[in-house]
């Protein structure tokens, strides 16, 4: 069928009666078909929003839509058109991601592109909220507009291996990590949501070990074996006193016992803030070894 446009242009059409009057024909036309009348659809406006799974109500505004059969493709799928006017065009978006292009074909004409970009995705839950510091649990995020592909998950800046990802959910392995209220985000084709927050599990001692002794001269290797206990950053008090530590990981802290004396000395042990349980250290009581 031809166009409405194009019909009523044929019916003011003469057959030329001379090659120069053909030339005239042949300019003026196209001049005539990019008026007002029989202009190319121009988009010079989007409203409206959408998540990654479509379905937002758009509203196009522009110039030269006709008043039906225009065609609208978003991020070049089909957007069904749900009205139509020549300045104005609502639709549905389809599902997409990031920053994407709409057009608008009003047969035989294409708009330009216009840009529209798809909601940024935004978290409601985590699960769970807590983890342990050694990290290889899966992760449950649920909330809108995560996308299909291209994207990246970090908890306290670590990124988090994706394992699956719908519109609505994502599942991801917890990194290592340690410390409490750390910024979970997500961030696809470029856009990040507002950070969800997450704790990993704080430090627990579970026994205190002393191979060599707890002499009050001091010198010899303490062991504090437990869980997350972390990999690094540790502070560590006995008695009200700063003790340096030898080496640290999530299930064991040494440290060399400081000289000292007395019983039920606080050992108070801080890993990124979190404190552990309440733990007391006592010295070796005094022996006598002979009488003189």
């Amino acid at each position: 069928m031809i166009p409405d446009h194009l019909d009523q242009l044929m019916m003011h059409f003469q057959p030329p009666r001379s090659l120069s009057e053909l030339l005239l024909k042949v300019l003026f036309i196209p001049a005539l078909l990019a008026s007002t009348a029989f202009g190319v659809p121009v988009i010079s406006s989007i409203s409206g929003n959408s998540n990654t799974n479509g379905g937002g109500t758009l509203t196009l505004a522009g110039t030269g839509f006709g008043a039906s059969g225009a065609f609208v493709t978003i991020g070049g799928l089909p957007a069904p058109v749900l009205s139509q006017i020549d300045t104005q065009i609502e639709c549905f978006a389809p599902p997409g991601q990031g920053t994407v292009s709409v057009v608008v074909t009003a047969v035989p004409f294409a708009s330009d592109p216009k840009d529209f970009t798809y909601n940024a995705p935004s978290i409601t839950t985590l699960s769970p909220s807590n983890g342990p510091t050694t990290g290889g649990i899966p992760l449950t995020i649920s909330g809108a507009s995560f996308g299909t592909t291209d994207l990246t998950v970090t908890v306290g800046g670590v990124s988090a291996a994706v394992t699956s990802q719908i519109h609505t959910q994502i599942t991801c392995t917890l990194p290592p990590g340690q410390g409490s209220n750390l910024p979970v985000v997500v961030t696809v084709s470029g856009q990040s949501s507002a950070p969800d927050t997450f704790s990993y599990d704080p430090p627990f001692i579970t026994s205190v070990e002393a191979p060599s002794g707890k002499p009050t001269s001091g010198g010899v290797t303490i062991e504090l074996k437990g869980t997350n206990l972390g990999t690094s950053g540790a502070s560590l008090s006995l008695g009200g006193n700063p003790v340096s530590l030898s080496s640290q990981a999530d299930t064991s802290i040494t440290f060399t016992l400081p000289s000292g004396q007395g019983t039920t000395l606080p050992l108070f042990l801080l890993v990124s803030g979190q404190s552990a349980n309440p733990v007391f250290f006592s010295y070796d009581a005094p022996a006598i070894s002979s009488f003189t």
